[in-house]
């Protein structure tokens, strides 16, 4: 199915768009009280959807993008120009991507103190983002790197 241009534009748009954010007023606040949820508000992130899901959860994400680059390993004939070439060469800029995302969070709790620095870099502090104390999670993310 992800051979489809489209569905690798879903697919993109669901793990790569940064969703609502949530401010820091919203993250002091109690989850809700009830099931559904009167609002959304409580599926904010203060930093995106993709870095929320491998500070919550890395151990799923990465294993279902190691489970993909398996499946292009599988369908790779060994020929240019064959019928699974798109799919192969989206399925690893796909994980290349998740990857830049991974290893900008292992830098950034990596650095021993948070720079006072705006900008799209590592060494910047970002709210929300893990820090040195978030061991099992960079434990997590850096164990999977190595694989």
């Amino acid at each position: 199915l992800l051979r489809e241009p489209e569905l690798q534009a879903v697919l993109d748009a669901a793990l790569f768009e940064p969703g609502a954010w949530q401010t820091r007023e919203q993250m002091q606040g109690a989850p809700p009280q009830i099931i559904p949820a009167e609002n959304r508000d409580h599926l904010r992130t203060p930093a995106g959807l993709l870095f929320n899901e491998l500070m919550r959860s890395p151990k799923v994400v990465l294993d279902a993008v190691i489970a993909m680059l398996r499946y292009a390993i599988e369908k790779d004939t060994g020929w240019p120009g064959s019928a699974n070439e798109s799919l192969i060469l989206y399925l690893v800029r796909f994980a290349v991507r998740v990857e830049s995302y991974m290893l900008f969070l292992i830098q950034h709790a990596d650095k021993k103190k948070m720079l006072e620095r705006y900008g799209a870099n590592y060494e910047a502090l970002v709210r929300g983002l893990p820090t040195e104390q978030d061991i099992d999670v960079l434990d997590v993310l850096k164990a999977s790197h190595k694989t």
